[in-house]
């Protein structure tokens, strides 16, 4: 007799987990929690910005050296005035509580903006996606947990440059652009969206970008700040951030000596004889003068530059869903490669390609093995280089050898000779991709 009500029950049961709004729910609710705990009672990162914003109505220079370790404030400061704003509404400590449950938010807008990416292009099972989340997890997973515990806006950036190529293939051309813009305030490379924009043809998204990018940085603050503190902290961010790109001697943060996993880093790491006495020695392959080591750092450069410039062109044509996708993810990782300053948690911006790559695997013969040993060197770098598992030295090394970044490097070469056939294959995936692109029905993120 009980036989029906318990068969709807499991028929609800089942409805209820088909349903992508629970798992996002249970994602926001397990991010947003991990995001908070791990910076109550702890000076992070974004402690650190808080201090340095309430100096924003004070004539002292925001951007100024504050010592060895200290993480510099490089961004424009309409990022100090949000944070000002922030701490003087709902406290340090409120404020510390409200940013770590955003983290959650910024979690499931990630997750959300690469399900929809990836569907777009093509269909994929229950059982794939399991084997693609796991895999994330293991490869780039660890990029998110340093967010929450560095209290990074690494994340936020990634999710919205991620959100903006959604947009943009869903043709909301204005809404991407001002996305690029608000994640180039928040961390700086996504800059390079502006003439990658450019490049991949979405000319009326890198106006909305450049429109929205003079409104933020010239704009909002000056009717909060007055005419002489506006100018006096845009002058202070130009002589310490934008300078120092082409002038070496203006650099006054050890930002610009820090590295991990860019180009620059990761070359002069292994390089040039950089061992401190009383630490742990460093994966130094061979000690070369530093005019040499600039050499083959701009000849790397210049090689990697062509292998991203290739990768936009072989994805010129196309359905937007395909074509945006993929050129934008090669914009991605030139954010990576290029950036003064690459840590793991800046790797959140990494997620799409990072996802194009999971899915478009794992290829045959050669190809299945290069991709294989591409996904064990990202794993072994992030999620399974843990200190109490394979000892200081292991652990010290996996880090500063350049493992994440050649195998990021080998990801980069994976993807830009993908055969032919599955180019076509990812062009044809979804058919008629132009007439039934994403909208945001289903609970999407408007």
């Amino acid at each position: 007799m009980h036989m029906p009500e318990a068969a709807g029950q499991q028929s609800r049961l089942r409805a209820l987990l088909s349903d992508r709004r629970t798992w996002y729910l249970a994602l926001f609710v397990i991010a947003a929690f991990l995001g908070t705990r791990k910076l109550i009672g702890r000076y992070t990162d974004l402690q650190i910005w808080l201090d340095i914003s309430r100096e924003i109505y004070t004539n002292l220079d925001i951007y100024r050296y504050r010592g060895f370790g200290k993480a510099p404030f490089i961004w424009p400061h309409v990022v100090a005035l949000f944070l000002y704003g922030g701490t003087s509404l709902l406290s340090n400590d409120g404020f510390t509580v409200v940013f770590g449950i955003s983290q959650g938010l910024a979690t499931v807008l990630l997750i959300y903006s690469l399900t929809r990416l990836v569907e777009a292009q093509r269909k994929l099972d229950t059982r794939t996606w399991v084997i693609v989340w796991v895999l994330f997890a293991l490869t780039i997973g660890r990029a998110i947990d340093q967010s929450f515990m560095h209290g990074q806006i690494a994340l936020w950036t990634g999710a919205l440059i991620t959100y903006g190529v959604l947009a943009l293939i869903e043709r909301r051309s204005i809404r991407a652009g001002v996305v690029f813009a608000i994640a180039t305030v928040c961390k700086m490379t996504p800059l390079l969206f502006l003439p990658g924009l450019i490049v991949m043809g979405a000319r009326r998204a890198a106006v909305s970008m450049g429109v929205a990018l003079v409104a933020l940085v010239f704009l909002v603050p000056w009717p909060f700040l007055g005419t002489e503190l506006h100018e006096r902290h845009l002058h202070d961010f130009y002589a310490a951030s934008i300078r120092p790109l082409w002038t070496p001697k203006a650099r006054i943060h050890d930002y610009w000596q820090q590295g991990d996993h860019n180009i620059r880093g990761t070359l002069t790491t292994l390089l040039r004889d950089q061992d401190v006495p009383g630490e742990l020695p460093m994966p130094t392959i061979v000690d070369l003068p530093a005019d040499v080591v600039n050499v083959i750092t701009l000849v790397y450069s210049l090689v990697i530059g062509l292998l991203l410039l290739w990768g936009v062109w072989r994805f010129r044509r196309g359905p937007p869903a395909v074509r945006y996708a993929w050129q934008a993810s090669f914009v991605m990782l030139a954010m990576v490669f290029f950036s003064p300053a690459t840590h793991l948690y800046h790797m959140a911006g990494i997620t799409l390609p990072v996802m194009l790559f999971l899915t478009s695997g794992p290829g045959v013969g050669l190809r299945k093995v290069f991709f294989v040993a591409i996904c064990a060197g990202m794993a072994c770098a992030t999620s399974l280089r843990q200190e109490s598992i394979l000892g200081e030295f292991l652990w010290n090394w996996l880090h500063h050898a350049g493992v994440l970044h050649f195998s990021l490097v080998a990801m980069l070469i994976w993807l830009v000779t993908l055969p032919r056939s599955g180019l076509a294959e990812a062009r044809q995936a979804i058919g008629v991709a132009d007439s039934r692109a994403p909208s945001p029905a289903r609970g999407a993120v408007v």
